[in-house]
């Protein structure tokens, strides 16, 4: 029904790259492997080339090209003559994926030639300041190319491209939203069956959804609302971090099955694990599966360790024998009894989200949106910002580790852009609080950090801010560490 190939170096294919000065050689570069910078590249822009082989299994099927991200500028290109590729998909942003759907332009069973144009940082400087949300200003070296991992899918054409999960532990209830794509030139009718069962232990007998029957026009995108239903399976079934620490726990997660038949036909499944758990912002203080819960953590900032770390630094990785991976990072920072981190400007790799989902540690999300230095265009790079925030939330939604977004850092004075961060995740995703650091103070719904805290005392213990400075409405933490306090659920 669905095939991935791996187009990575690691997995045999080879890449060629040409700087973007043309009178110059292309040159062996691998892909990902952090982009040209951390392969010692000098340069704004350049081409990637490769030649891919389209598997005849994808024959009536749509033929894409998935990036997991490239920084910060791409056109992607592909046809079986290297002197005559058509133009697929552009994508403007850094860190977060996008789809380029190629196939028009290959035929199954036959070779096919791929070219990506990639504009790097300063290809998006205007008057000494940039058009896109990059993150780390002062990092000469910020990592510009193929940064992330890149695969070939062979889908249907009528597939599921997405699905929402909503855990309510206050109504005690699970609703499920697929995302339902028609890329044939016909509307189809298609049923949609959905099960859920464990992935990591525990007999629950789960609640049973009706199949739900759709009509998709051509070309369209639904998002299908499949109805909600009880979930009645207790604590044990919820998501919890790992409070207090236990060496070798597992949080508690689910897997959604969803399949998509048509004519009485299974063509696709689709498959997403979460954790039924609801972190939400009441009053002064935040509640995580109706406990009061208070945040004690750290901010981790990518660019403190080099260009794209989290993506080819060991200790971001899967374990090794030489290193124990961003798992060992991970259950370190459990062990200093830390239930929460800050992932700061440069977004976390859908592995490390994995991972938190799996060993327990809760996670504030944030855009690589930045106002500190002044160097971001808040004008002439709007919706580009706009865009990365729509983005992470479109991603980062299926992760229950994931329990805040933070929409920018230091946006002094830009109340209107803040907003407008805010409603673009929101649209995407509204069952997570939103904060913000840098503006004034706005009121209900959002939460503005304030940016630093003076100092423990500040917090008095509770996450609460003292009444005598007018803000009892929402919780109170800073973007630099969140909020000490004795207890925590878990």
């Amino acid at each position: 029904m669905t095939e991935f190939i791996d187009l990575a170096t690691k997995s045999g294919l080879e890449w060629s790259f040409q700087p973007e000065d043309s009178s110059k050689q292309w040159l062996p570069i691998r892909v990902p492997e952090g982009g040209w910078r951390a392969q010692n590249l000098s340069c704004d822009a350049g081409i990637y080339k490769t030649q891919i082989r389209i598997p005849s299994s994808a024959e009536g099927m749509r033929v894409v090209v998935h990036f997991e991200a490239v920084n910060f500028g791409a056109e992607v290109y592909a046809g079986e003559d290297l002197k005559a590729l058509k133009f697929s998909a552009s994508h403007v942003g850094g860190w977060m994926p996008f789809d380029a759907d190629i196939t028009e332009f290959c035929k199954p069973g036959s070779s096919c030639y791929l070219a990506v144009k990639v504009r790097g940082r300063k290809k998006f400087l205007r008057n000494d300041k940039y058009t896109v949300p990059q993150g780390a200003t002062w990092l000469e070296g910020l990592a510009d190319g193929i940064i992330r991992g890149v695969g070939l899918q062979i889908l249907p054409k009528t597939r599921i491209d997405d699905v929402f999960i909503r855990t309510s532990v206050e109504e005690d209830s699970l609703r499920i939203e697929p995302v339902i794509v028609n890329s044939s030139k016909e509307t189809r009718t298609v049923v949609l069956k959905a099960s859920v069962r464990s992935v990591n232990g525990g007999e629950f007998k789960y609640p049973e959804f009706q199949p739900q029957t759709c009509t998709i026009g051509p070309g369209e995108k639904q998002r299908i609302d499949m109805g909600q239903t009880g979930w009645g399976l207790g604590q044990e079934s919820f998501w919890w971090p790992n409070v207090p620490y236990r060496r070798g726990y597992k949080a508690r997660l689910h897997e959604l099955t969803i399949e998509l038949f048509e004519n009485g036909e299974m063509v696709h499944a689709y498959a997403s694990n979460f954790g039924f758990r609801e972190f939400v912002a009441k009053g002064s203080r935040y509640f995580l599966n109706g406990i009061p819960c208070n945040l004690r953590g750290d901010n981790q900032q990518e660019a403190n360790f080099g260009t794209d770390a989290y993506g080819i630094f060991p200790g971001f990785g899967a374990p090794t024998a030489e290193n124990a991976g961003w798992p060992g990072a991970v259950d370190n920072l459990l062990r200093l009894n830390f239930n929460v981190m800050r992932i700061h400007q440069i977004p976390a790799t859908p592995y490390m989200l994995d991972v938190c989902d799996e060993m327990g540690l809760m996670i504030i999300s944030e855009t690589p949106v930045r106002g500190s230095e002044g160097k971001e265009d808040f004008v002439a790079g709007r919706e580009n910002m706009i865009a990365a925030a729509s983005e992470l939330s479109l991603r980062d939604h299926r992760h229950p580790s994931v329990v805040i977004y933070s929409a920018a850092n230091e946006i002094w004075k830009q109340r209107g852009l803040a907003l407008a961060l805010i409603s673009a995740i929101l649209a995407v995703d509204d069952t997570r609080p939103v904060i913000i650091d840098g503006t004034e103070d706005m009121g209900p719904p959002i939460i503005n950090m304030e940016h630093y805290v003076d100092d423990w005392a500040y917090c008095r213990n509770s996450g609460e801010l003292p009444a005598a400075t007018g803000r009892t409405a929402r919780p109170r933490a800073s973007g630099r560490w969140t909020t000490r306090t004795r207890d925590s659920p878990g």
